[in-house]
């Protein structure tokens, strides 16, 4: 059995990753479409565990594309080697479609006709993508749906399968789902943001690009990387407006996750706690 760790940014899905890890003999595989990329750490919340092995970290440089074609491989391979060692696979993860491609086993290949789509712009690329596939559309989150280059890499993307997404989970998978008070992950979404500008945020992402990497490449594009942007070039004013800027895309990333949790079926909803208890009492 595999087991995912569903919730909002900030509910805490990656600790509790790591304490089910070891009470299990687990290893993790990150289900996030950030963490990816190398060198992007203080921004993406990258939690680095001497005892307890994270998969699919630190796989590409900023300045190349991921998706859920690759993530679907590579998570397979990483579940696989994992269970090869007779341990439990914990995935867990903010990015939406990269989870549902697993729980409801949706495979995807890459396109054998690419589109040529560089002349439009990113609304036309969106109703080009809604037409496509409206649920993957959905689960975009704003970085997502304003880089045109992922945009056009989703678009020559296609499912194996062009049934309809089925409503149970794959057996293979029980999916927990952190129930947390909204108000909490307010605040912690706040303290873990100012918590990445007092760490480094901003130095990091000047570090990069004394590196050679360029503002506009896909890795910098992303949540947080994408706000120190527009504060190095101006646009955003102060520290205190970039702290701004970025809790208002992360609680617009948190509706997202939400409403993608919410329209899970056969999910279990509880406390870390009663997750945690649960998982000890089903002898995993």
């Amino acid at each position: 059995m595999r087991i995912v760790i569903l919730g909002p940014t900030g509910s805490g899905k990656s600790n509790l990753a790591y304490e089910i890890s070891k009470k299990i003999n687990g290893e993790i595989v990150s289900a996030d479409s950030r963490q990816v990329y190398r060198y992007l750490n203080i921004g993406t919340n990258k939690e680095l565990f001497s005892d307890v092995k994270t998969h699919l970290i630190d796989l590409i440089n900023p300045n190349e594309t991921y998706n859920v074609y690759n993530f679907k491989k590579d998570s397979l391979k990483a579940i696989k080697e994992i269970e090869s060692q007779g341990k439990v696979a914990i995935i867990t993860g903010g990015t939406n479609f990269y989870i549902q491609s697993l729980i409801y086993n949706i495979n995807y290949k890459k396109s054998k006709k690419i589109i040529p789509l560089e002349d439009k712009s990113k609304e036309e690329l969106w109703e080009i993508l809604k037409n496509k596939d409206l649920t993957f559309y959905n689960n975009l989150n704003n970085s997502d749906k304003n880089n045109i280059r992922r945009l056009i890499r989703y678009i020559n993307i296609e499912k194996l399968d062009n049934k309809k997404k089925p409503l149970k989970i794959d057996p293979k998978y029980i999916v927990f789902n952190i129930d947390i008070n909204k108000n909490d992950i307010i605040k912690n979404i706040e303290y873990r943001t100012h918590q990445m500008i007092q760490k480094g945020l901003i130095e990091e992402v000047i570090s990069i690009l004394d590196m050679g990497f360029k503002e506009n490449d896909p890795g910098m594009k992303i949540l947080g990387y994408l706000q120190v942007i527009d504060f190095k070039n101006g646009k955003i004013k102060s520290e205190e407006e970039l702290e701004q800027k970025i809790n208002q895309a992360t609680y617009k990333l948190i509706k997202k996750q939400i409403t993608f949790q919410n329209n899970i079926l056969d999910k279990k909803t509880m406390s870390k706690d009663s997750i945690l208890e649960y998982i000890e009492k089903s002898h995993f």
